[in-house]
């Protein structure tokens, strides 16, 4: 679990994740933890090879929901999907390791490991949450524009850099607007 976060502006939605996945021992090379389908963008952390099983079924249980008994893929129902997969893996053994976050641009969904879906205007997730939430209480606004957002951004990595054990030294990022997406990637400088 490492870190996952995201935050709503004044007309877009940012999701940040550390693109590097970990392990206890071991770093390996960036991977996608973006993913997107309808133009909902959903993101991970956690165990890569969990997020990675659950992104999978997510799309599949869409597409054949959609296809088989006309359920409109929305925010609702991808947040739902993803949310119903990870609290019945509480049951399992063993249970999944991840949380997400789910935006369409106007919301902002959060899905933790014990799969409670909750929605909020700024969301941390994953270890990143300890040192996140104090930025969030004093920098963070609702009517933050995007250059203020980008600058928010490069603080947020920061602090991760010079406090957080497992060393993040980059975000992927995501903005998402109404009409569009752009990606960016942010370093430590």
């Amino acid at each position: 679990m490492e870190c996952l976060f995201a935050f709503k502006g004044k007309d877009y939605v940012i999701l940040a994740v550390d693109p590097t996945t970990k392990d206890r021992i071991i770093k390996t090379f960036p991977t996608q933890k973006h993913f997107n389908i309808n133009n909902i963008h959903y993101t991970f952390s956690g165990e890569q090879s969990d997020y990675s099983r659950i992104t999978n079924f997510t799309s599949q249980k869409l597409l054949f929901n959609n296809k088989v008994y006309q359920i409109p893929i929305n925010i609702t129902t991808v947040s739902k999907v993803i949310q119903n997969k990870i609290y019945k893996s509480l049951r399992e053994r063993p249970n999944y390791q991840v949380n997400s976050i789910i935006t369409d641009g106007v919301k902002l969904l959060g899905v933790d490991e014990y799969g409670c879906l909750f929605e909020e205007k700024r969301i941390a997730l994953g270890y990143g949450l300890y040192f996140l939430n104090g930025i969030f209480d004093n920098l963070w606004n609702e009517n933050i524009n995007l250059e203020e957002g980008k600058v928010l951004l490069k603080r947020m990595l920061k602090v991760l850099k010079e406090k957080f054990l497992l060393n993040v030294d980059q975000l992927d990022c995501k903005v998402v607007f109404k009409e569009g997406v752009e990606n960016i990637m942010i370093n430590y400088e």
